[in-house]
């Protein structure tokens, strides 16, 4: 039987990954099917690529299967959060008014990045590139980051579509060509109806050239990954300081006050045992910071084994317990299942990750890691 699968984004959307000279794209930054394809290898494919991803056959034919009505293996992401009785990407896209311009693109231009965050790998993180064990055949020498060979988008008909522009990494505000792609789309039109997207670890600051840019866009919405606080924030996100993250938010909010802030928490067995303190002080500190709360997703080849989705029945009951009082997580208790000591690949995850980082899991999370090894 054919089913709802109708979705706006995939006539409007799509990713775009650089790294160094190549491109890749895919629908959306939440597509799991096929691998991305190469664009181009030249010059000319940063010129032509709306047109190049458009005319793609593999695109074409999954925009007629689900206005058919049939499912796509690599759309379960939004399945599988409209079956847990929450709003998808999909169903957000499809309630979304339509304008002028409705073009979005989700937008890596490289793995620049100054951390290595557990739930994260060599792919978006330059850093991570340069502690991952060779053993773990984790990334292709070719796409180690290289600041010389990149290439600048410059395609007029990609940049007249644009409606949205989600950017991504690495970290956003590290890669020089953020700018310079913003800087090329003002040759053919203006920013005043573009809505910018910005996902920061919230360690930098942009540029005054960019912070003037994104003051003339119509709308920003800036996303600080915050999984965690204080010391368990360090250890998730290596590399980082809270403390100046912290003061990073509040700079934000004193510069560009017109601003939207969120909150973006991907909960995990790293976490998810301590988001209530983490939204305590948001509510203390952040008043005017909304919150986001997403589920840590593996996939076959991810070496982070840190989905929440399975727990012995005594842990699953400590972790609702906790998070109780937090509305936002009302939907967690249909999340997670109960299984029969499901913590080994976790435990030898977080054990590899200690090495490799020089820290402890157990003495930054001691409650959780006791829960969980019964200590």
């Amino acid at each position: 039987m054919n089913q709802d699968t109708r979705c706006a984004e995939l006539k409007d959307r799509m990713y775009l990954s650089q790294t160094n000279s190549r491109l890749t794209h895919k629908p959306c930054c939440l597509y799991q099917g096929q691998e991305t394809e190469i664009l181009s290898t030249d010059l000319a494919g940063f010129n032509n690529i709306y047109h190049n991803h458009n005319s793609a056959p593999w695109i074409q034919h999954i925009r007629n299967e689900t206005e058919l009505g049939r499912p796509v293996p690599g759309c379960n992401t939004c399945y599988h959060t409209e079956s847990m009785g929450l709003r998808s990407a999909r169903q957000a896209a499809n309630q979304r008014e339509r304008g002028a311009r409705n073009g979005k693109i989700d937008l890596n231009l490289g793995n620049l990045c100054n951390l290595a965050c557990a739930i994260c790998g060599p792919w978006s993180s330059s850093k991570w590139q340069a502690i991952a064990p060779q053993e773990w055949n984790y990334v292709d020498p070719n796409s180690r980051y290289k600041s010389n060979n990149q290439p600048v988008i410059d395609d007029p008909e990609l940049f007249q579509s644009l409606k949205t522009v989600q950017m991504q990494g690495g970290e956003p505000f590290m890669e020089s060509n953020y700018v310079e792609f913003f800087a090329n789309m003002g040759k053919y039109r203006d920013y005043s109806d573009l809505e910018v997207i910005v996902v920061t670890n919230g360690t930098k600051r942009p540029s005054q050239q960019f912070l003037d840019i994104l003051n003339k866009c119509e709308h920003v919405t800036m996303y600080f990954s915050l999984d965690d606080m204080g010391k368990r924030f360090e250890y998730q996100r290596h590399g980082a300081r809270w403390s100046e993250v912290v003061d990073n938010i509040h700079w934000f909010q004193q510069q560009c006050p017109d601003f939207d802030y969120f909150a973006q928490t991907t909960y995990s067995m790293l976490n998810i045992f301590y988001l209530a303190e983490l939204d305590d002080f948001l509510n203390h500190n952040f008043p005017w910071v909304k919150k986001n709360y997403n589920a840590f997703s593996w996939f076959p080849g991810l070496r982070a084994h840190c989905s929440a989705t399975a727990m012995t029945a005594d842990v699953r009951d400590a972790v609702l317990t906790r998070i109780a009082r937090v509305p936002e997580l009302a939907h967690i208790s249909s999340y997670i299942t109960v299984a029969d000591n499901p913590y080994v690949p976790f435990l030898q995850y977080i054990a590899d990750y200690d090495a490799m980082t020089n820290q402890s899991y157990q003495l930054a999370h001691p409650e959780f890691y006791n829960l969980v090894t019964r200590g």
